[in-house]
């Protein structure tokens, strides 16, 4: 079951925030990647973080999970990804959450995005 801050229940998260995504200028992280390829990966995002936690079903050993989702103003829900070996925020991932932050990271799929930076606003 997905529950937030852990009150044991399913939550669905509907929140307003400001922005949109802005394309960021970029250095390809490989020599084989276009400059123009990597640009166009990148975005630059301004909205609401959600964090929703996990819990996984009893006894199954299974790691609690977490999901990170940032709601734009029109609407529009992005799927967090934060790695470590890419970037680490100050105060961790939990001190943004339910703020308006602007993230900037690379694409990795529809409405998904690797974050390599964030910060309130």
């Amino acid at each position: 079951m997905w529950i937030t801050a852990g009150l044991g229940c399913t939550l669905t998260l509907a929140l307003a925030a400001c922005g949109g995504p802005v394309p960021v200028q970029g250095t390809p992280t490989s020599p084989a990647v276009s400059t123009a390829a990597s640009e166009q990966q990148r975005e630059t995002l301004v909205g609401r973080l959600t964090i929703v936690f996990g819990d996984p079903p009893p006894d199954s050993g299974l790691p609690a999970q977490m999901r990170y989702t940032l709601t734009e103003r029109e609407g529009r829900r992005w799927t967090l990804t934060f790695d470590e070996r890419v970037y680490s925020p100050p105060g961790g991932v939990a001190a943004f959450k339910d703020k308006e932050v602007e993230v900037q990271g690379r694409r990795t799929g529809t409405d998904r995005l690797l974050v390599e930076s964030i910060r309130v606003r």
